[in-house]
C-alpha cells in the first residue's frame, strides 16, 4: 500500500541586508532624535539644579528664623568682628549642618557653595559665591553692619521683627568671590541665571533679581514697591 507523501516546495534562501540609502536614513533619524532629546535633557538637568539651589536658599531663611527664636529674636549676625572665621555660616550650622563642626569646618560645608559659582576653587572651599546681607538698616542707617561688635564700632545685632520691608530686603544670595558678607552693592552677582541673581528675602521668598533690582533691594528695599 502506497503512502501519500507530501513534499514542501523548495524555497530559495537569500540574504537580506540594508542598502546604503536605508542605512543613511536610519543614521539621519537617530541624529534627529538626539538633536531633539539632548537639549530637552539639558533643560531638565538645569531645572533640577536650579530647584536644588532654590531649596538650599529656603533652608537659609528657615535656619535664620530658628536662630532668632533661640537668640532673643535677633537675626543672625554676618560675623563676630572679634573672633576670626566666626561668620554666619558658623552661627547657622546647628540648623543646616553637623553642629559639632568647628568654625573652620563649618564654612567649608557644601551647603554654602553655589553650584553656579564658576570661580569655585576646591583649595578654597570657604569661598562659595554666597553671602549674607551686612546692612540690614539701610537706607535709614547706611553704615551699621549687622555683626557682633563688642568694641561698639558702629555696628550691632538687629531684631528680626524690626527689619523693615522683609518682602524686598535681601537676607542671603549670589555674590562675587571673596567675603561672605554683602557690605556693598558691588558684591552682588546677577549673572548666573540669565542676567539675574538668586536671593532669599526676609519673608522667606526666593527671587531672581536683575542688577537694578538687587541694588535697590540692598540699598533701598522700599523703592522696589513702585516697580
Amino acid at each position: 500500500m502506497k503512502k501519500d507523501c507530501y513534499f514542501l516546495p523548495k524555497t530559495k534562501l537569500g540574504k537580506s541586508a540594508f542598502t546604503l540609502i536605508e542605512l543613511l536614513t536610519v543614521i539621519a533619524i537617530i541624529g534627529i532624535l538626539f538633536a531633539i532629546l539632548i537639549p530637552a535633557v539639558s533643560r531638565v538637568r538645569e531645572k533640577v539644579k536650579e530647584a536644588a539651589k532654590h531649596s538650599v536658599y529656603r533652608q537659609y531663611h528657615l535656619a535664620n528664623t530658628m536662630y532668632a527664636s533661640e537668640h532673643k529674636g535677633m537675626s543672625c549676625p554676618t560675623r563676630d568682628k572679634n573672633a576670626a572665621n566666626e561668620d554666619w555660616r558658623f552661627f547657622l550650622k546647628p540648623y543646616l549642618t553637623d553642629a559639632s563642626k568647628t568654625k573652620y569646618q563649618a564654612r567649608n560645608n557644601e551647603i554654602y557653595v553655589d553650584p553656579y559659582f564658576e570661580d569655585y576653587d576646591p583649595a578654597r572651599p570657604w569661598v562659595g559665591g554666597v553671602a549674607m546681607n551686612n546692612q540690614l538698616r539701610r537706607p535709614d542707617k547706611m553704615q551699621y553692619p549687622n555683626e557682633i561688635d563688642t568694641n561698639q564700632g558702629g555696628g550691632g545685632l538687629t531684631l528680626l521683627s524690626a527689619i523693615t520691608y522683609p518682602e524686598y530686603r535681601i537676607l542671603i544670595g549670589d555674590v562675587t568671590a571673596g567675603d561672605p558678607r554683602i557690605y556693598s552693592d558691588s558684591r552682588l552677582d546677577t549673572t548666573r541665571h540669565d542676567g539675574k541673581g538668586m536671593y532669599v528675602l526676609f519673608d522667606g521668598s526666593v527671587v531672581l533679581y536683575d542688577n537694578e533690582e538687587a541694588t535697590l533691594a540692598f540699598n533701598d528695599p522700599v523703592a522696589l514697591r513702585s516697580r
